[in-house]
């Protein structure tokens, strides 16, 4: 299947993360931080089909940057996961920061991230 690097600092949140997308055939790169995630990253046999990540965290911002700079890299599209308070998704549908960036709100539903995960996947495979 593909391979998705999640970045989450929640250890709750990351197991369920990790069992989720394991149980879909996925390959997955775990780190609890975005600099740990980017050596794990650059380290990697093949880049990730897929980053999924809690915002905010420190050094997220820096991560992206390197990301979006980085050959091959840019166009890697990332799900973001927002706190309910922190989530408004008619602000995020009128003011899309980037078309490879998504929402899903915290807490999520287990079936709807398996959707939106394939759903991402199948549009970044016809790119």
């Amino acid at each position: 299947m593909a391979t998705i690097l999640v970045i989450e600092d929640d250890g709750e949140r990351q197991h369920i993360l990790q069992a989720v997308l394991l149980c879909q055939g996925h390959e997955i790169i775990v780190s609890a931080d975005p600099g740990t995630a980017w050596v794990k990253m650059m380290a990697a046999s093949g880049r990730p089909d897929l980053i999924i990540c809690s915002s905010p965290q420190r050094g997220l911002a820096a991560f992206l940057q390197r990301k979006h700079g980085e050959k091959g890299y840019g166009r890697i599209p990332v799900i973001f996961l927002l706190k309910n308070e922190k989530f408004n998704q008619e602000e995020t549908e009128r003011e899309p920061k980037h078309n490879y960036w998504f929402y899903l709100a915290i807490p999520f539903n287990v079936q709807h991230l398996i959707c939106q995960v394939d759903e991402i996947l199948a549009k970044a495979a016809c790119r």
